[in-house]
């Protein structure tokens, strides 16, 4: 388990802890570990620097497949809106520009199960921007927490509830035509959310883009 005063990035689908070790193999301030869908792996509660990686669901229908979501807050579906660290959202939200993309800041909520239809509009009405299956659940688990997040699953193009559990889901005929749109497209996305969190960390970051500053140290625990 990591101990306060690291940074654990975690993951919960293989698909999205692949590029996250490829991208930070030989960085020795952060640590990659899989959570499992909705948390379902065992994990401990005192983290130090704690980032939940991944994918995502877009509530607002403006929010296209591909667009990168840092939260400043996350909230569980019966709980209350939680902040996230903002000296590592500035972090994280800095190298994604770094990395050529532009983050949206809305709230993320985490529900336990794929959300579709007048689910996801509901909510977007109540102001979130995305939803996903672990990051409220994470936050408990850091003393210093944020999320990045990159939109696979929109208003206009929803998924099976069958994903939430994946080796079922591809088992499933019907489900082929998803199954290679996701083939194709998840391990793009995850690989940008790899791309972000390594250059948050790296040692030698890139020129910042014109126009910004670079954010504030990364608090120590």
């Amino acid at each position: 388990m990591s101990h306060a005063g690291t940074v654990t990035a975690f993951a919960a689908m293989a698909v999205e802890a692949r590029p996250l070790r490829r991208r930070l193999a030989g960085n020795a301030a952060v640590r990659v570990d899989r959570s499992g869908i909705g948390l379902s792996r065992r994990l401990g509660r005192d983290y130090g620097t704690l980032i939940s990686c991944g994918l995502a669901g877009g509530l607002d229908g403006g929010l296209p497949t591909g667009t990168v979501v840092i939260p400043a807050a996350v909230a569980l579906e019966a709980g209350t809106m939680q902040p996230c660290d903002p000296v590592l959202v500035a972090l994280l939200r800095g190298a994604a520009l770094r990395c050529g993309t532009t983050p949206h800041p809305g709230p993320l909520v985490t529900v336990g199960h794929v959300v579709s239809g007048a689910e996801r509009a509901r909510w977007a009405g109540l102001g979130y921007a995305a939803v996903d299956m672990e990051s409220a659940l994470l936050h408990e688990r850091g003393q210093h927490f944020a999320a990045v997040r990159v939109v696979l699953d929109t208003p206009v193009r929803e998924l099976s509830p069958a994903w939430a559990r994946p080796r079922r889901a591809m088992a499933t005929p019907w489900l082929w035509g998803e199954a290679l749109w996701l083939a194709r497209v998840a391990p793009r996305l995850c690989d940008l959310v790899a791309r972000i969190v390594a250059e948050a960390f790296s040692p030698t970051p890139t020129d910042p883009v014109p126009g910004t500053s670079e954010p504030p140290a990364l608090p120590s625990a």
